[in-house]
């Protein structure tokens, strides 16, 4: 059985982690991830039908009851990949799915994976 996980459960997993939701700078670095994700063994061609498009990871974008968008690690929010059109009325967490997507959330809803990003350390 999959668990399921809100945002914020997310973020706490990812802090257990040492690191947060994943933030993105730029679609490149988007795509990266996605790509990333992707070739990941959940995500293999082996199970392809398992991980269709609709399957979701939450990412650490959300949109804040006032309007403003933020990413759970207190980055600058310079890029976000919502489809052309779509529109976000009070809070909304961001997920994104197999194809890239993003798609904003109700914060309470759950989806049964999500992707951390932490910072390298210097050697």
């Amino acid at each position: 059985m999959l668990d399921v996980l809100t945002q914020s459960t997310a973020e706490q997993e990812c802090i257990t982690l040492g690191a947060h939701l994943a933030s993105f700078e730029t679609n490149d670095k988007a795509t990266a991830i996605k790509n990333l994700v992707l070739s990941a063994p959940l995500f293999s061609t082996d199970l392809f039908s398992y991980s269709s498009s609709s399957q979701e990871s939450w990412i650490g974008l959300s949109k804040t009851s006032n309007g403003a968008w933020k990413w759970t690690d207190a980055s600058e929010v310079e890029f976000a990949n919502l489809p052309t059109g779509t529109s976000v009325t009070g809070a909304s967490c961001v997920s994104m799915n197999t194809s890239g997507v993003w798609k904003p959330n109700d914060c309470t809803s759950t989806v049964t994976s999500f992707i951390c990003k932490r910072l390298s350390s210097p050697l």
